[in-house]
C-alpha cells in the first residue's frame, strides 16, 4: 500500500550508502556535516568494543556519551577494522534518518488523512539540507529522532493491530520512549510532553468516558 514511500526512502539510504563506501576516509573527514563529537562517539565506541571500557581515552571513564548509541555502535567495531567500522556508523544512521521519514509519513497520514500533506512531510523531512545530512554523522540524532517518532507515532495509535488492548500498544509507546531517554536525557521532554497530554485528556473527558478509558487500560 505504502510501497512508493517505502522504495523511494530505500533509493535514497542506498544512494548514501554509495557515497559513503565509495569516498575518501579524508575526505568524509572534512564534510561539514561530521563534527567533533562524531568522532568522539565513534572512538568511546570503538573502545567499548576494545574492552578499554566507556571511555574516551582508554583510560578514564566517562558520562559524556549517550548511553544506548554507544553500546549499539559498537557492535561493527567488535568484527571491523576502524575505517570500515566508521563507514557502517555511518550507513547505520543513515537508515535510522530513512525510517525516521517514513515515520513522519505515517504521523501526518494518521493526523490529515491526506496522502498528499503526508508525502509532503516526508519529502520535506527527507530533503531538508539540515535533516538530510544529519542523517549520516555518525552520531545519536538519527536514532533519537527515530525513536521520538515513533514515541510520537505509537500514542496517536499508528500501526496499531485492532486486536491489541490499550495498555498493551501503551507498553510499545512506553518502550520507544524509555530508549529514547536511554539515548539523549532530552528524551524526558517528550515523555513529560505525552502525559501532560494524556492527563489533560482523562481531566476533560466525560465520566463515562473516563470510565471506558480505565477499563480499556485494565484490558
Amino acid at each position: 500500500m505504502f510501497w512508493k514511500m517505502w522504495a523511494a526512502a530505500g533509493v535514497i539510504f542506498f544512494l548514501k550508502c554509495v557515497y559513503i563506501a565509495l569516498s575518501p576516509m579524508r575526505g568524509l573527514a572534512s564534510t561539514s556535516w561530521l563534527i567533533d563529537d562524531s568522532f568522539i562517539e565513534m572512538r568511546i565506541a570503538r573502545n567499548v568494543a576494545l574492552g578499554s571500557g566507556f571511555s574516551l581515552d582508554g583510560l578514564h571513564s566517562t558520562t559524556g556519551a549517550p548511553f544506548l548509541w554507544i553500546y549499539l555502535s559498537s557492535l561493527q567495531h567488535f568484527f571491523l577494522g576502524k575505517e570500515a567500522a566508521i563507514r557502517a556508523t555511518l550507513m547505520e544512521t543513515a537508515l535510522l534518518g530513512a525510517l525516521a521519514t517514513v515515520v513522519v509519513f505515517h504521523i501526518a497520514l494518521k493526523l490529515t488523512k491526506d496522502r498528499r500533506v503526508a508525502w509532503t512531510s516526508f519529502l520535506l523531512a527527507t530533503f531538508t539540507a539540515n535533516a538530510f545530512f544529519n542523517a549520516m554523522n555518525g552520531m545519536d540524532t538519527a536514532l533519537f529522532t527515530l525513536l521520538v517518532l515513533l514515541s510520537i507515532s505509537t500514542y496517536l495509535g499508528v500501526g496499531k493491530p485492532a486486536t491489541w488492548p490499550v495498555w498493551a500498544w501503551g507498553c510499545v509507546t512506553g518502550l520507544a520512549l524509555g530508549l529514547a531517554c536511554m539515548t539523549r536525557g532530552d528524551g524526558l521532554f517528550i515523555l513529560f510532553s505525552i502525559l501532560c497530554v494524556q492527563w489533560y485528556a482523562c481531566w476533560s473527558a466525560s465520566l463515562p468516558e473516563r470510565k471506558a478509558h480505565v477499563h480499556a487500560l485494565l484490558g
